[in-house]
């Protein structure tokens, strides 16, 4: 992996010095993935991890293995800046998700990471009330979450976006009466997801996955003290999702950056830039929980060649005229080169000199809420930031 301090820093598109493109996108299963359909950046990496299998484990840091579940307890915030990711015990904020239930289980995953500071603590419960507003927002196409596009290039909403509209309304306006029928409508579409999956196009699986997110940050606000099965269902559930995604792309979910593969039509950019922000979320995600606390929990460094998120003027574009003029601003300025991975937004976050605070101003002027939480969600672990400047030895984020 090439970091962004190996290259050449410029302020202008055509002077600068690319990265070569980073086979950064691993599956679970190598063997899906039909050897004509893999991108070259891919061939090599792919071949090797085939013969050493247990190195996978190292590009990891996917959804697959991701549970959101009901281990989320309450309790206090310690101060633990100097503890590392390898050695942190689960503290679990108050009040965060209210209702859950106290009891401890290495079989409920969701672990609290520990910021190291007052603010960073801060920082970490913004995160989360963002986070839990997803459902809300999903009642109107104009305030989708900042993962899902409102699909303003398509007559109609796809399917299970409109299903997944009509829940969450359900969610918002639940009564103690209602709640039962509106589990049963999540679990008929978790089902439905299950039974019709090998049928799905890619643009299908995508909604579907998206949908499931919601569904499943529904199942973590809506606790009724008891802890049913449906967390490590819709997990796996997910992953479902994710080996056929993987199949019908011939290359992990979560896409590349769009100089790295531009996208030649609107609609073909809103997909990928989909998938990237899918990506994105999940980083935010485990900026504030582990997977459980016998997992190391991914670090900055690993995702330093990670694609961001691309601008807001982009993503909210409502004709394809806007989107072009959206883009040709968008790819003529500084953040096309300069700030496109996580890398250069760390740096930028970290390093505080002159032309990182340009990029940092330019990052913030076009970013919508996904890069907010993006840069509160790389700020949360000083410690981290050390080890992602100081630790620059080729390190992969799969998806």
């Amino acid at each position: 992996m090439v970091s962004r301090t190996e290259l050449v820093p410029s302020l202008v598109r055509g002077a600068s010095n690319r990265p070569e493109a980073a086979a950064d996108d691993i599956p679970n299963s190598l063997s899906d993935i039909p050897v004509e359909n893999r991108r070259p950046a891919q061939m090599g990496l792919i071949a090797r991890l085939e013969h050493n299998p247990e190195e996978v484990d190292s590009y990891a840091m996917d959804w697959v293995n991701f549970s959101w579940d009901s281990s989320l307890q309450q309790g206090s915030l310690t101060n633990s800046a100097s503890t590392s990711l390898s050695t942190r015990q689960p503290i679990f904020l108050q009040n965060d998700f209210p209702g859950i239930p106290t009891t401890s289980s290495r079989s409920r995953p969701l672990i609290r990471r520990r910021p190291g500071t007052a603010a960073a603590e801060q920082g970490a419960r913004l995160v989360l009330h963002i986070i839990r507003a997803f459902p809300e927002m999903m009642q109107r196409r104009q305030t989708f979450p900042p993962f899902i596009h409102q699909h303003w290039h398509t007559p109609t909403l796809p399917e299970k976006l409109a299903t997944c509209m009509s829940i969450s309304q359900l969610f918002v306006s639940r009564t103690h009466e209602t709640k039962p029928f509106l589990w049963r409508s999540i679990d008929h579409e978790e089902q439905r997801f299950r039974d019709e999956l090998e049928n799905y196009s890619k643009h299908e699986t995508l909604a579907a996955m998206q949908a499931l997110v919601i569904y499943t940050i529904i199942a973590i606000v809506d606790q009724d003290g008891e802890i049913p099965p449906r967390y490590g269902r819709l997990t796996r559930t997910f992953k479902m999702m994710t080996i056929r995604f993987i199949r019908l792309l011939g290359a992990a979910p979560f896409s590349e950056a769009e100089w790295a593969n531009p996208s030649l039509q609107w609609e073909d950019w809103v997909f990928a830039e989909s998938r990237r922000r899918l990506g994105c979320l999940w980083f935010i995600i485990s900026r504030i929980v582990c997977p459980d606390a016998d997992l190391l929990c991914p670090t900055l460094k690993a995702c330093r060649n990670k694609p961001l998120c691309t601008a807001k003027a982009m993503w909210e574009a409502r004709s394809r005229e806007e989107w072009e003029t959206a883009r040709a601003f968008f790819d003529a300025g500084l953040l096309y080169t300069d700030v496109w991975n996580f890398g250069a937004l760390i740096d930028a976050h970290y390093n505080r000199d002159p032309l990182n605070t340009m990029r940092l101003d330019a990052w913030e002027a076009g970013t919508d809420k996904m890069g907010v939480l993006l840069s509160i969600a790389i700020s949360l672990f000083d410690n981290d930031m050390e080890e992602s400047q100081t630790d620059l030895s080729p390190a992969g984020c799969s998806r």
